[in-house]
């Protein structure tokens, strides 16, 4: 029985991915189908296709996605078909960046910007994700806050974007981001979006990244709604 639903699951996996890759061939998002020199992997047809949907769905007037890839250019390709809005990449890494760059061509390029704003360590005052140890939460229903070491980047703060995503950066990229006893970096936690929903709530989309969705569930103040895909590891925050 284990193996049966394991193998209908995989069998589901690839047939989404062979929809997903025929859709978007059908479509004209012809980077997507070659290949740059150095690309370090391919692209994931199944991921690109929920982002398609999704800015598709949102329309919005500007993106800020966090980390470059194919999804850049999809990003790209999306707004310059529906006619309005921009991508802003932010990407520390000078090699994707370049390659993301290079999938963009004459009628996508004016939908995209790259930028590499420096970093910083930013302790917030955080929820606890999972809310906390169950003898705390009897003792008191004051809801447990705690300092929360965190990525922010105080240079975006400026912008107003509608739709995020979040796929970056490293924590290797944040100089004195790592933990004091063993200095390992930690999981990366982006904390921007907590700024950036005090103006308007965006919509949110989280690739992986288990420690900055329990951050962001946690956290976000308005009234989101959670759209999870779990095969893809996607996790949506609609606002309502």
């Amino acid at each position: 029985m284990f193996w049966k639903k394991r193998r209908d699951e995989k069998d589901e996996r690839n047939s989404f991915r062979q929809r997903a890759e025929s859709e978007l061939k059908a479509a004209g998002y012809d980077a997507l189908f070659s290949s740059q020199p150095g690309d370090p992997i391919p692209p994931n047809f199944s991921d690109l296709w929920l982002l398609w949907q999704a800015t598709i769905a949102a329309k919005p007037s500007l993106i800020l996605e966090y980390g470059s890839g194919y999804s850049t250019y999809l990003f790209a390709r999306t707004l310059q078909k529906l006619g309005r809005g921009k991508v802003i990449s932010v990407e520390l890494g000078r090699q994707w960046r370049e390659l993301s760059a290079a999938r963009l061509d004459a009628e996508t390029s004016p939908f995209a910007e790259f930028i590499s704003p420096s970093p910083s360590v930013r302790i917030v005052s955080a929820l606890v994700p999972g809310g906390g140890i169950d003898w705390y939460k009897k003792k008191s229903s004051v809801p447990r806050r705690i300092g929360m070491v965190t990525i922010a980047f105080p240079e975006l703060y400026g912008l107003r974007p509608d739709f995020i995503f979040l796929d970056g950066p490293q924590a290797s990229q944040v100089s004195g981001y790592v933990d004091s006893e063993t200095n390992e970096p930690l999981a990366p936690i982006v904390s921007d979006p907590l700024v950036f929903e005090k103006a308007k709530p965006p919509a949110i989309c989280v690739d992986g990244r288990r420690e900055q969705c329990a951050f962001l569930d946690a956290n976000l103040a308005a009234d989101y709604r959670r759209e999870i895909h779990e095969a893809q590891r996607f996790t949506f925050f609609y606002p309502r």
